[in-house]
């Protein structure tokens, strides 16, 4: 799934996803000028997960919102960035303790698959 952040109040994005309408994502974490910080992105939707999560890893990038914004708007644009991920919800729960491990290989949730 593709979409556009379309407007941005209060921390909240709403995201267009077209042929799947409008999603609210909240992100999350400490915000500081010049400072490298942890932050969560989610979009929340009533419904089955059909399709893969889509999730930014924005860790190693370090400024304020403007530059976290700029990095999800490149991720946008180019998926292949290095920092962009899409996971299905249902490996999560391949792992102990079900993480949201987005960023892990296939090979390493296959190696939980058979215990």
């Amino acid at each position: 799934m593709k979409g556009k952040i379309v407007k941005g109040i209060a921390g909240f994005y709403y995201v267009h996803a077209a042929g799947s309408g409008v999603y609210e994502c909240k992100a999350k974490g400490a915000f500081r000028k010049e400072a490298t910080v942890d932050i969560c992105t989610f979009v929340l939707q009533n419904a089955a997960a059909r399709q893969a999560g889509l999730y930014f890893r924005l860790e190693d990038f370090k400024g304020d919102m403007e530059v976290q914004r700029q990095k999800v708007l490149e991720a946008i644009v180019n998926p292949h960035c290095g920092y962009f991920y899409e996971a299905q919800q249902t490996n999560f729960s391949k792992i102990p303790g079900s993480p949201i491990a987005y960023w892990v290989s296939e090979k390493l949730i296959l190696s939980y698959e058979g215990e």
